[in-house]
């Protein structure tokens, strides 16, 4: 596409700022961006210009230069009322309302940087970390303090990602509710979305430099990492397709699904689009079943019926207007 002209390149100088680890359109003329170097950023592509979004302070003595490592994630809910993203402590979790970009609260519950964040829907957040745990966050209806004054809020849940070392990228499966994970020590894991419960673990086929996972709403799941993009079937975790990359060990850096094209972006400032087809699963590898009681491995079809007789978590909330500390006992 960039072969033939069309789509057209066009560089914007960001000055002495240290790469952009993330983007979002915020509107037909504005991106917003985080970069490594704690920045939030919004760009207009019409009028060329910057404007830098204050960072949320968090609520604690500022830990050091070391709990300040960029802003890695950045996602919007679906009726773009609110954006998710890193606050200044990159451990704690930031939100922001749209258009306005005035700040609303600040999460506190990880232990070390947040990689990426999910929306479930308009209210429901879930931010995944290098300590190996997912947190599930309500945000504010409304933004409860006169700017530039927030909220600091508690999650409604935390797990623990069972077999998993530093979560690396989140992706929410809207058609089967649920989330998965994808770890830097090689799984892919899966959680209800409606229990917040980890049900399904499956080591990858020698991945390496794990970074960024898609989700395609007819089921397919897209992972890159190093050498090529892989494609899974999210019913089973297994192997559909391998693309490798045009330039090895180049290494994968983003990658997202509309309809049946995937969109692929690599280090070397590439960017390529396959269309999707119909395949056959490659042959089934070894993966864990979990059931909601947290305390033994079972079989997919047990699995399916767990699933299928699961309290819904996030309604419960809903019903009862449950506030984070009432939701304490909640456990394996």
């Amino acid at each position: 596409m960039l072969t033939h002209d069309m789509f057209r390149e066009t560089p914007v100088s960001l000055g002495n700022m240290n790469k952009v680890f993330c983007s979002q359109w915020l509107s037909d003329r504005q991106v917003v961006f985080g970069t490594k170097c704690n920045k939030l950023m919004v760009y207009d592509v019409r009028s060329r210009s910057l404007d830098a979004i204050p960072t949320l302070r968090p609520r604690a003595p500022w830990p050091g230069a070391e709990h300040q490592t960029g802003i890695h994630a950045l996602q919007i809910n679906p009726s773009r009322t609110l954006l998710a993203t890193g606050a200044r402590n990159s451990c704690e979790l930031a939100i922001y309302s749209l258009p306005t970009l005035d700040p609303v609260c600040v999460g506190e519950a990880h232990k070390d940087w947040i990689l990426d964040v999910c929306w479930l829907d308009d209210e429901f957040v879930v931010s995944g970390s290098r300590d190996s745990r997912l947190a599930l966050w309500r945000a504010p209806p409304a933004a409860p303090l006169t700017p530039p004054h927030h909220d600091y809020v508690a999650p409604l849940a935390v797990r623990e990602c069972r077999a998993g070392q530093k979560i690396r990228a989140l992706t929410f499966n809207q058609r089967w509710r649920e989330i998965a994970a994808l770890t830097l020590n090689g799984y892919i894991h899966v959680f209800n979305a409606e229990t917040f419960r980890q049900t399904l673990s499956r080591k990858l086929p020698s991945c390496q430099d794990l970074v960024c996972l898609a989700t395609q709403e007819s089921g397919m799941y897209a992972i890159g990492c190093k050498s090529y993009t892989l494609l899974l079937d999210c019913r089973t975790l297994q192997s559909i397709k391998k693309i490798t990359s045009r330039y090895n060990g180049c290494g994968i850096r983003s990658a997202s699904f509309r309809g049946d094209m995937l969109t692929i972006g690599t280090g070397l400032v590439q960017k390529y689009f396959r269309l999707q087809q119909q395949s056959k699963p490659d042959k089934p590898e070894d993966f864990v079943c979990y059931s909601d009681s947290d305390s033994e491995e079972e079989t997919p079809a047990q699995q399916h019926r767990i699933l299928s007789t699961s309290y819904n978590f996030v309604d419960y909330v809903r019903s009862r207007e449950i506030q984070a500390p009432e939701v304490s006992y909640l456990k394996y």
